[in-house]
């Protein structure tokens, strides 16, 4: 079984100094998500995520003070993720062009599906658990947001249909891709094809009327 050890200046206590803080932090929370992945977020104990951060269950605690804590700092890190791949979108000359290029980008990156293996879960847990439905609703209202001022450049640009609301697209689209993304678990054939038949549709359901 593959596990990130610490380094030696992170075994023992918590560190002094802010970056170190920081590089600990990060490592908790990338054993954390490989045991989620692995077992799911209620067979994963504490004690688990510690033996795989390579550090104490009492230095985890003094992070993480709760199971709950480390499912909530994963939801935010998966919201810098959504947010920054929107900023992509944003930046692109073409809503729609952009869309397909951040997808593919997506698919073929290696982490893609352990990503996509631990946004189900969060899903899941969200179904599950009102604190974390709370937590995950309010990343969404965000990424919504985010996302439906794209959808309005695009309008003002003309490639997308002006008669559409910028929100309710932006919920739509946020919704079928989570979906779409969920199908990454699975062994499909051809994903990159996958992809973009999935784009392909919102293309076609958002382009301007000509």
């Amino acid at each position: 079984m593959n596990r990130t050890k610490a380094s030696p200046s992170l075994r023992r206590g918590r560190p002094v100094n802010a970056e170190a803080r920081a590089e600990r932090r990060q490592q908790i929370l990338d054993a954390a998500h490989r045991c989620f992945v692995r077992r799911g977020f209620h067979a994963s104990s504490t004690a688990e995520i510690s033996s795989e951060a390579g550090i104490s269950v009492a230095g985890l605690y003094q992070y993480f003070p709760t199971k709950q804590d480390l499912v909530t700092a994963l939801i935010q890190h998966e919201l810098e993720a959504d947010l920054a791949l929107i900023q992509q979108l944003d930046r692109a000359a073409d809503l729609l062009e952009g869309l397909q290029q951040v997808a593919m980008a997506v698919v073929r990156d290696s982490r893609t599906p352990q990503a996509a293996h631990l946004r189900l879960e969060i899903l899941a847990e969200a179904a599950r658990d009102a604190g974390t439905a709370k937590v995950f609703l309010a990343a969404e209202r965000r990424i919504n947001r985010a996302l439906s001022r794209v959808i309005r450049k695009g309008q003002e640009q003309g490639s997308i249909d002006r008669d559409l609301d910028p929100m309710a697209v932006a919920e739509h689209i946020n919704a079928f891709l989570d979906g779409a993304f969920s199908r990454l678990t699975l062994p499909i054939t051809d994903p990159e094809a996958f992809v973009r038949g999935s784009i392909e549709l919102i293309r076609r359901a958002l382009s301007a009327k000509s």
